[in-house]
């Protein structure tokens, strides 16, 4: 059981699978421009830059801003797509679990980057600009966090542009 796990981001890790025709559902440790990246750690700078010189258009602008415990994600006009949808990802760090059980058991895991939130945004056209806005929860769950939006393909999976802002508590 992952009990990091929420209604959105299980139903977000079906999507996934069915769009790159997974086999079965299971959570990444990174994504790659849509694809899981196994050998992460193994990953060079120079990697990354034939990564995104690989991208044949370029992507929309993105800006974040917060104003209290109000978001607002502002994505600038382009004309190489036709439209663009996205998503917000309220990320914490520093998490801890217990294993009482299986192969890990009496071991304490860490864990960041951990989902609280993940708020999908319906698709709009992509030649005109879009603001959007995240009301950010209270509480101490939500407490030093980051705030992520992800500009996608219409499908919600393919990444065309991300950005996320710290928002200590």
């Amino acid at each position: 059981q992952d009990r990091f796990a929420t209604p959105a981001t299980t139903a977000r890790q079906q999507r996934v699978r069915e769009v790159l025709k997974g086999r079965y559902v299971y959570t990444p440790q990174v994504l790659l421009n849509g694809r899981d990246e196994r050998q992460w750690s193994g990953y060079a700078p120079k990697r990354l830059a034939q990564e995104a010189s690989a991208i044949s258009s370029p992507p929309p602008s993105l800006t974040l801003q917060r104003k209290g415990h109000q978001v607002t994600a502002t994505v600038g006009a382009t004309t190489s797509r036709p439209a663009l949808a996205g998503y917000w990802a309220v990320l914490q760090d520093g998490l801890s679990s217990r294993v009482t059980r299986g192969e890990n058991a009496g071991e304490t895991l860490q864990h960041d980057h951990v989902v609280s939130l993940y708020q999908p945004v319906a698709s709009w056209a992509a030649d005109q600009p879009k603001a959007l806005q995240l009301n950010l929860p209270q509480g101490p769950e939500f407490e030093a966090l980051r705030v992520a939006f992800v500009v996608t393909l219409p499908d919600l999976v393919q990444p065309v542009q991300a950005l996320s802002l710290r928002c200590p508590g």
